[in-house]
């Protein structure tokens, strides 16, 4: 993860990302495409770390569990925007 993605992601950690409000997922899309633009990864260890460095005194096993769920969430979001990059590539060739 460069150091843009990085800073995103801890933005995005340091708010309340579990709330899932407009803004909180604003600041998940910012990073993730953050991280499709520079080809960056982050992983379920890194987002539980992150996370219960911001908020210390949240559930280890509820932390852990939304954990997984933004990193399924994070790679689903990357996932659709390699196929919208493939998509428009397809038509320029055409």
């Amino acid at each position: 993860m460069n150091k843009e993605s990085k800073s995103k992601f801890n933005l995005w950690l340091a708010e309340h990302p579990e709330s899932f409000r407009p803004s909180d997922e604003a600041r998940m899309f910012d990073l993730v495409n953050s991280l499709h633009e520079t080809e960056g990864s982050v992983c379920i260890d890194e987002i539980f770390s992150g996370f219960t460095k911001s908020h210390p005194t949240y559930n280890k096993e509820e932390a852990m569990r939304l954990s997984d769920k933004w990193e399924e969430q994070i790679l689903l979001i990357m996932r659709f925007l390699d196929w919208k990059k493939q998509i428009k590539n397809n038509l320029v060739r055409k």
